[in-house]
């Protein structure tokens, strides 16, 4: 893991984040995918344990599109776990398409279960893979090459066309 004293400290004093959830921060910046890579894609479905063929649904199926939008959202969501509140981390996520006044959520969507999704199982191992890295001291390689953008003025990914967004749960 990367140390925070060895990095400009401005950076973690902005944060506003202990030195341990820092580093769980980083352990998933270093594993995320980048939404527009296949291999990536591939990777951190492979390091999830989640196979494509489930996460893309057994009830309705995402477009290639769908998939990204979703996996950029559960990414955020993983990284916001340790930059908004990491006390209050929540135990799964759900996500939701607003349509002509009404939210729709993407796991009734996309799977007849809503219970253990593939959705909950890759936001379960960015954050426990973190925990785990962090307090078993384990020092890793950006393993899926992963790219994140921000963009401080739209804290939504599009779905479908329409506007997806998220709660925790």
């Amino acid at each position: 893991m990367i140390k925070p004293n060895t990095i400009d400290y401005m950076a973690l004093r902005n944060l506003s984040i202990n030195d341990q959830n820092y580093n769980k921060l980083i352990w998933i910046l270093n594993n995320v995918a980048d939404i527009n890579n296949e291999t990536s894609l591939n990777g951190l479905f492979e390091q999830s344990g989640v196979s494509r063929a489930e996460f893309i649904g057994n009830k309705e199926q995402m477009t290639q599109d769908e998939l990204r939008d979703v996996l950029e959202s559960i990414q955020q969501i993983a990284i916001w776990a340790y930059t908004n509140n990491p006390e209050s981390i929540p135990n799964g996520i759900d996500l939701y398409v607003r349509k002509n006044n009404r939210n729709t959520s993407v796991k009734e969507k996309y799977y007849y279960n809503t219970n253990n999704t593939p959705i909950d199982r890759i936001f379960s191992y960015l954050i426990n893979g973190a925990n785990n890295a962090v307090n078993n001291d384990i020092h890793i390689k950006n393993i899926n090459q992963g790219t994140i953008n921000f963009n401080t003025d739209d804290a939504v990914s599009n779905l479908d066309g329409e506007k997806l967004f998220s709660r925790s749960i």
